[in-house]
């Protein structure tokens, strides 16, 4: 076993390759999120033009997009979505650096934990990595004497090779709104679409079912499921126009319209003065019986 912490981490990178099918880079500048991730030698994650972003970009307008990319990037704490209220595109935890990182390696699983301060809004974030699964488990705090809305979305992105004409998106879907008009797309084939420019889908589950969402490529024979926990609402993105080319599974409890825009809908998670919630997203691929 090996284990050491990193109050101000000297690499950026969190590199875990244990020998095991799932490689993944953890990005403790970007609060934990996951950068590339690839199984048995497939990279599953999305890179936009230049590559993952280890570290935020410079402060701007359009920061957040510059920052953007990786398996999994993390909107709130307290906005996800368009701006609002003076709170950038998709809030401020992927732009806020870790704290307190610690990692430790044991028998094949990988646990790296760290705290992301967003205002008064504390998330102690641990991530559990083996060799065909990768885990995130956050629990949020409002430390703050009043209560504060408190959204959150896991973006988890997939790219090419993984994302091709072969992959086909499942789950109990009972129904599907897209966010703007427009003529229909078919979200469970994502890359078989004419160009899109930034469509965004949220799906709702059938009551009851697995809180779940696979990607399966039957010709590679491989299927990568994205799961949650703590989190009643999921959108699905698809951007393929040049530089882009990616699907994201959102599992979120949040629109992606902004905080005010979930007020005036009359459903804006809120966290009360004190209180704690506790959400994950967990993404397993596996190799299908030929």
């Amino acid at each position: 076993m090996s284990s050491h912490a990193l109050s101000h981490p000297p690499h950026p990178v969190i590199l875990v390759d244990d020998d095991g099918a799932l490689a993944a880079r953890v990005l403790p500048a970007r609060g934990l999120d996951i950068g590339e991730v690839s199984f048995d030698g497939l990279l599953l994650s999305w890179a936009p033009l230049g590559g993952v972003p280890e570290t935020p970009a410079a402060e701007g307008p359009d920061r957040w997009r510059a920052s953007f990319g990786g398996l999994v990037a993390t909107c709130g704490l307290h906005n996800v979505g368009l701006p609002s209220e003076g709170h950038g595109q998709h809030g401020a935890f992927t732009l806020t650096a870790a704290a307190d990182v610690s990692v430790v390696r044991e028998h094949g699983i990988t646990t790296v934990t760290g705290v992301v301060a967003d205002g008064d809004l504390v998330c102690q974030r641990t991530i559990t990595v083996t060799t065909d699964t990768l885990a995130i488990v956050d629990v949020v705090t409002n430390t703050a004497t009043s209560d504060r809305q408190a959204p959150i979305l896991y973006h988890v992105n997939f790219g090419a090779p993984f994302l091709g004409p072969d992959l086909v998106v499942e789950g109990a879907v009972e129904t599907s709104i897209p966010r703007d008009p427009g003529p229909p797309v078919d979200w469970r084939r994502p890359a078989r679409n004419e160009v899109l420019d930034d469509f965004v889908v949220e799906h709702r589950l059938t009551s009851g079912a697995p809180r779940l969402l696979t990607l399966t490529d039957a010709v590679r024979r491989l299927r990568v499921t994205v799961s949650w926990t703590g989190l009643d609402r999921v959108h699905q993105w698809i951007d393929l126009t040049p530089g882009k080319y990616v699907t994201a599974i959102e599992p979120a409890n949040s629109s992606v319209q902004g905080r005010e825009f979930d007020r005036a809908a009359g459903r804006a998670p809120v966290l009360r003065a004190g209180e704690s919630r506790t959400t994950g997203v967990t993404v397993h691929a596996e190799q299908m019986p030929a």
